[in-house]
């Protein structure tokens, strides 16, 4: 099931600096689907603008397809600079890209809009962003990943209701994710227990990926290498090596190891040629030796899960997770049981089936088949002629009887992106179906544009209690007058109001996220995307980042400073008084 879409407003450091825009801004919800959730949901809106040559005997053509999920369909314009709309979703695998194909005849422009759900970030030719300006037929590299960072070797144990794991390949040099090794099916496959069932998709220079046939055989990333190997046709492994385990490079593009793994998984079909569960061991080597298994079995509309146990195969003593679906699949009940079968804990989701397509997640409840069970019901907008709203959910009422409603701007530019929230305050309004903009909590928010013209930075954060103001915020953004050794940077600046006049300003800089562009001019360019330069606070102190290449040796855990080193250290410089701040942000410091 997809988490719910968000504005993605800044990089971690900002997050600390914006929280509370955050938090407002983070209300926004859209489909929470249940279906396919071995993908996620990715809108895409193209508006494109005919030429000068167009006619109703010449008329003007665009089409926009990512083969395989989804084609938008044929847009046709028949007047000079007269503009038109394509939109629809792509269901798509996190980390895994994809190639559009954009053909266009007698159009002069068009504009590419992606919005992705909560949690996960859009690379479009493998730069973050949602929005492309393009003109002409070309190819579009599309990829959506998780925001989320998985350290190295580190797996769950799989997920209800679908086949869903993943083992993490830890971070990169500049802390971002390095994604992960996912297996991801809507059901149990012989292909399931093969190395073709999985993939790894996280362009980057800090990773080389070596594949076999079109099969994953090696991931090599900043933290680890991960090696993989089928045993037979229902049984496969994953070993992770440390970086200092890592050896030359074998003349089919392998690496070579020089030491045990420090973790391992093993992926098999334990009563092949049956396929009804998937077991998944797990052996560490670190410190010891430690080895715990976890499995996923269905039995009709019940699919079973047992968590990491030591215990010996196929004894359980650990709690297990039961779902079960009915009343075909809209139904989902997951009861938490003791290794005897005893229910301890239960839960219930209700889903249905809208007009888009997808059937989305209208009711949970806590303590289901409990005396005093709480439950959460949602509403979604469902008109089509507010394409902003339309799909996203329009109002949420909790189990204590409080509620939530939410509106979304319906223009291009902020299509999706949350217009305004709804709260009671003092009891009114009595239910979300009254909010208004006279009474209760209301808040307010409006965007500006990103260094590609989108407007998805939060600009304007205002909220109303009664209709009188009771917070204001505002952010000023500039993406081009500022660069630090030849790169980008994006200075924010944040004034929080404390009165009608009076205010207090952050100022944050960072890199911006298309940094990757001047690779071919700046050395390790791409490391510093989005990345922190600097913190003014309103007191005038200021923290300001440090990034140093150099060598590091984990024996004795030193930092050796050098341009052509492999590794990097991140210097916080914190509460520069304001005479230091002043001298520091003149000064030109090496790669700050």
């Amino acid at each position: 099931m997809n988490e719910s879409r968000t504005p993605h407003v800044m990089k971690v450091f900002q997050i600390v600096v914006f929280a509370g825009l955050i938090l407002a801004a983070s209300t926004r919800s859209g489909a929470q689907t249940q279906l396919d959730p071995d993908t996620v949901p990715l809108d895409i809106v193209c508006e494109y603008v005919a030429d000068s040559t167009v006619s109703s005997s010449q008329p003007g053509s665009f089409n926009f397809t990512i083969t395989g999920p989804l084609n938008l369909g044929s847009g046709s314009l028949i007047y000079p600079y007269q503009s038109g709309t394509v939109q629809g979703t792509a269901n798509l695998k996190p980390g895994k890209s994809y190639f559009a194909y954009v053909s266009v005849s007698r159009i002069q422009s068009y504009k590419l809009r992606f919005l992705p759900p909560a949690g996960y970030s859009i690379f479009i030719d493998d730069v973050e962003r949602q929005r492309l300006d393009s003109t002409g037929t070309r190819n579009v590299k599309v990829r959506i990943v998780s925001e989320a960072a998985s350290p190295a070797g580190e797996a769950a144990a799989p997920r209800p209701g679908r086949i869903l794991w993943s083992a993490g390949m830890g971070q990169l040099k500049n802390g971002d994710p390095a994604g992960d090794i996912q297996l991801r099916e809507s059901n149990l496959t012989a292909t399931t227990f093969t190395p073709s069932a999985l993939y790894y998709d996280h362009a980057n220079p800090d990773v080389r990926i070596v594949e076999v046939g079109g099969v994953l055989r090696q991931v090599y990333a900043n933290e680890c290498l991960a090696d993989i190997q089928a045993d037979n046709g229902y049984t496969f492994w994953i070993r992770f090596y440390a970086r200092t385990s890592v050896g030359a490079q074998n003349l089919d593009g392998t690496w070579q190891t020089t030491a045990p793994p420090f973790v391992t998984y093993k992926i098999e079909n334990p009563v092949h040629p049956t396929l009804d569960r998937l077991k998944i061991t797990r052996t560490w080597t670190v410190n010891g030796t430690r080895t715990s298994w976890s499995q996923i079995q269905k039995s009709g509309a019940t699919w079973t899960i047992i968590p990491w146990t030591a215990a010996t195969y196929p004894n359980i003593t650990e709690s297990q997770t039961a779902v079960t679906y009915a009343n075909s699949d809209k139904e989902e009940t997951i009861a938490v049981k003791t290794p005897t079968g005893t229910v301890v804990a239960q839960s219930f989701n209700e889903y249905k089936d809208y007009a888009w397509g997808n059937r989305e997640l209208y009711r949970t409840v806590l303590g289901h088949e409990a005396s005093n069970p709480l439950q959460t019901t949602l509403e979604y907008h469902t008109s089509s002629s507010a394409a902003g709203n339309y799909k996203n959910v329009k109002w949420r009422v909790m189990p204590h009887g409080n509620w939530e409603r939410y509106d979304y701007y319906d223009d291009l530019d902020r299509r999706g992106q949350t217009l305004r929230t709804y709260r009671p305050f003092g009891n009114l309004p009595a239910d979300p179906s009254s909010a208004s903009t006279s009474s209760g909590e209301v808040t307010d928010f409006d965007y500006a544009a990103d260094f590609t013209g989108q407007r998805t930075l939060p600009s304007s954060i205002i909220t109303k209690r009664s209709n009188i103001v009771s917070a204001k915020s505002t952010i000023a953004y500039n993406h081009t007058s500022e660069t630090r050794n030849g790169l980008p940077i994006v200075v924010a600046t944040r004034d929080d109001y404390w009165s009608a006049s009076s205010k207090l300003t952050t100022i944050t800089r960072s890199y911006r996220a298309d940094v990757v562009s001047y690779s071919g001019t700046v050395a390790n360019a791409a490391f510093y995307a989005g990345k922190p330069h600097s913190i003014i606070r309103p007191d005038d102190t200021m923290q300001a980042y440090v990034y140093l290449w150099g060598i590091y040796n984990p024996s004795n855990r030193s930092f050796v400073p050098s341009a052509d080193g492999t590794e990097f250290m991140v210097v916080a410089v914190k509460n520069i008084q304001p005479s230091q701040s002043r001298q520091y942000r003149h000064r030109d410091r090496h790669r700050l």
